[in-house]
């Protein structure tokens, strides 16, 4: 049922009353559920066309919207500067700027005005599928965006007042968190034109020096261009510490022998075995416990207020997909945990975990996927010695999500041991892993 989860092979209640994050039975004018965004693209599957092509319809809808929005502040603005007299010369300077910021903005190959023809939608597709995106958001004709309430159903959508994620910080110490703040991934000399669908990436651990969003920009630029992106930064001192404790972990002599060892496959029974770790390897692991402890509480803590964030629309309302590696898996994990506990259905597209330190219970997987629209992937790597190590000597994990395939309906578990040595070079290969997984 819509209400709950999307099947996205059956559309037989596609038009259906569905319930959003607070309950309402139908959706208002301007929002966007990642319920309906799933069944669009079943829908495009159904006409042939690709992923791709329905991106770029997104695009260039929330263009259209973004542009009539613009126009009616426009108008207003105009009325208001005519009716103080303002001199001409002032208006004139004040249209070639508006001028300049929007032929920079199309002066670029990933954000250009796309055109139905453009997209592919020919031989009378464009006019259902713009009929259904448009219909997805309630809009009924282009003449109702050039009014206030207009203006208003946009800006809504868009999560443009107050700032959105971007402007959302943490004034105070809240559920043990110093750091909580979005950095959006985009060109600062560009004028930002919102879409329809949003990516909120989450770093695990980080290199000393390095912020939040380092690991991701090229990567998100590469895959993830046809939308706005946001990197979650939350305790980073504490990321920053783990990063460091891995590296010094890493180059002690035991933890060599013990790569080796992996890489001979020698060592691969004794993962399984809690008893069977080298004491040499163990005493090393003192460099690392701590680190590891705290950066897991704060993901945990991370995830509930992403939760509150996501619930609370302040990314508007439009779908968002989620992506983390590392004890970043772990905080978007507690945050679906957190949602399906407040029945927040319709908000998380897709999801990607990364190096999950999760343990394989499918009682909470199957909740989490409860509050997924369409994908939920677990990327994991068995040769991932050093997750194997922390999960089992430190929290007593034995079956953990970043090792092993999760036997959950609507999980895709990826195998990366091909792309990575190990837990690090999950941060160093995320361009080639959204590569490999069809991030976009």
């Amino acid at each position: 049922m819509l209400a709950d989860s999307v099947d996205p092979a059956d559309t037989s209640n596609a038009a259906a009353a569905v319930k959003d994050a607070n309950g309402k039975d139908t959706l208002e004018p301007g929002e966007y559920d990642a319920r309906s965004r799933a069944v669009i693209y079943y829908l495009a599957e159904q006409m042939q066309l690709s992923g791709e092509r329905v991106g770029q319809l997104e695009r260039w809808i929330a263009q259209q919207l973004y542009f009539a929005r613009e126009s009616a502040e426009a108008s207003a603005a105009d009325s208001h500067e005519e009716s103080a007299a303002e001199d001409e010369e002032a208006k004139a300077v004040k249209k070639r700027n508006k001028q300049s910021r929007l032929l920079r903005w199309t002066a670029t190959g990933t954000s250009v005005i796309i055109g139905a023809a453009a997209l592919g939608l020919t031989g009378g597709l464009a006019a259902p599928m713009l009929a259904v995106g448009m219909g997805a958001l309630g809009i009924a004709g282009a003449h109702a965006l050039a009014t206030a309430g207009g203006v208003f159903l946009v800006t809504s959508l868009f999560g443009m007042a107050g700032g959105g994620l971007a402007g959302y910080k943490v004034a105070r110490r809240t559920r043990g968190l110093k750091e909580f703040s979005f950095t959006p991934l985009a060109d600062a000399n560009l004028p930002l034109i919102p879409s329809l669908h949003a990516t909120i990436v989450v770093p695990g651990y980080l290199k000393p020096g390095t912020d939040a969003a380092t690991p991701w920009r090229a990567p998100c630029a590469a895959h993830l261009a046809d939308r706005d992106v946001y990197a979650l930064a939350y305790d980073t001192e504490v990321l920053e510490e783990l990063g460091r404790a891995f590296r010094e972990f890493l180059a002690t002599e035991a933890a060599t022998f013990a790569a080796g060892q992996v890489l001979k496959n020698t060592l691969l029974a004794a993962v399984m075995a809690p008893l069977a770790w080298p004491m040499a390897l163990l005493k090393a692991g003192t460099l690392i416990d701590n680190p590891w402890g705290m950066a897991i509480d704060r993901a945990r803590k991370a995830g509930h207020v992403l939760a509150d964030v996501l619930q609370d629309h302040v990314q508007g309302h439009r779908p968002i997909s989620l992506i983390g590696y590392s004890v970043g898996a772990l905080a978007i994990f507690e945050c679906l945990q957190v949602m399906a506990d407040r029945g927040c259905h319709g908000i998380i597209d897709s999801v990607v975990l990364l190096g999950a330190p999760i343990e394989d219970e499918p009682e909470r997987w199957a909740k989490a996927r409860s509050v997924v629209a369409r994908r939920f992937v677990n990327g994991y790597a068995r040769n991932d010695w050093v997750l194997a190590f922390l999960c089992r000597v430190h929290d007593a994990q034995f079956k953990v999500a970043g090792l092993q395939a999760m036997d959950v309906e609507g999980v895709e578990s990826v195998d990366l041991e091909h792309l990575i040595s190990g837990h690090l070079g999950y941060r160093k290969q995320l361009d080639a892993i959204l590569t490999h997984i069809h991030a976009n």
